[in-house]
């Protein structure tokens, strides 16, 4: 007969697994008087300009801009947003 309380010690709830970083860089601001702030991503070769609310390469949603970082969410794997921060140089 096996022991209750040593089977309640070994079992452990799986967690859920991490979301795959997004892997836009964040690298600047555009900004013209009287127009929403937007923001310049990098994705190797490829520079998507975007605000907020807007989907960068068809999949990847402006949550929030604010002045360190740019708050994103995988629109495919509707994982929880993730924070990109501003990248220097």
């Amino acid at each position: 007969m096996t022991d209750p309380n040593k089977v309640a010690d070994t079992y452990h709830t799986p967690s859920a697994p991490q979301p795959a970083p997004i892997p836009l860089k964040f690298f600047g601001f555009a900004s013209s008087a009287g127009e929403p702030k937007k923001i310049f991503l990098a994705l190797g070769q490829d520079v998507f300009v975007a605000g907020e609310g807007e989907i960068v390469d068809r999949r990847y949603k402006v949550v929030r801009i604010t002045p360190t970082s740019v708050e994103m969410q995988d629109m495919v794997s509707s994982g929880p947003t993730q924070n990109i921060p501003l990248t220097q140089g």
